[in-house]
């Protein structure tokens, strides 16, 4: 291999390297965008895209030590892999230590997103409350809340999650409030508050964490 080869090939190995930590900043971006900013929905599933890209991102991170490792095996048997082996090795390891510790990160993110929307909710909730005390049951629906004049408008959540959702005799309890996670295409998450605060820990579809006053739904 002459030095103009190497240096092809040794700036294709950077680029991969770069577009692999680009790539995390990226998600880890879109993560803090899709839960903390109050932007319209069209956008936010564009940063719920690159995040579900950044799941599958992560599996295969995770997995490529292993590969990295599979393809050792495979130069025992094929001279034509040995040259290009280093850099197999390398770039496995790589995109294991900079890609895993970006998803801890996502899912810390994840966590604080949620935990602030709890907090943000707390006017909609006393709302809510305010009005059942008043007149004797809750509201029929979020609307009757700001015709009574107990808030001006209904609050807006993070662009990367749904509305909303209000439910009458739901759960045990008189109402509810739901708001739909952004997606990850895989389960049926949700973040709810009730007012009894009676969450289970767990369900026959999975578990309960409690944030607050609110819990998110693990399934």
């Amino acid at each position: 291999m002459d030095v103009s080869e190497l240096r092809i090939r040794s700036r294709s190995f950077l680029k991969l390297c770069g577009g692999i930590v680009l790539f995390n900043i990226l998600t880890l971006a879109s993560n803090g965008a899709e839960l903390f900013l109050t932007l319209p929905k069209p956008i936010g599933m564009v940063f719920s895209v690159v995040g579900f890209a950044g799941v599958f991102a992560l599996l295969a991170a995770t997995l490529a030590p292993l590969a990295a490792l599979g393809m050792c095996v495979v130069a025992i048997f094929r001279r034509d892999v040995r040259p290009a082996l280093p850099a197999i090795l390398v770039l496995g390891f790589f995109a294991f230590a900079t890609t895993v510790p970006s998803g801890i990160a996502g899912f810390k993110i994840w966590d604080a997103g949620f935990r602030n929307l709890a907090c943000k909710s707390s006017p909609l909730v006393q709302a809510i409350r305010k009005y059942e005390s008043d007149h004797g049951k809750p509201p029929p629906d979020l609307a009757a809340i700001v015709r009574e004049k107990y808030l001006t408008e209904i609050p807006s959540t993070p662009c990367g999650c749904s509305e909303y959702r209000y439910e009458l005799n739901d759960h045990g309890n008189p109402w509810t409030l739901t708001v739909i996670p952004p997606s990850r295409g895989v389960g049926f998450d949700r973040f709810d508050y009730w007012p009894k605060q009676d969450y289970p820990e767990r369900d026959s579809g999975g578990s309960w964490e409690r944030m607050g006053d609110w819990a998110y739904y693990h399934e």
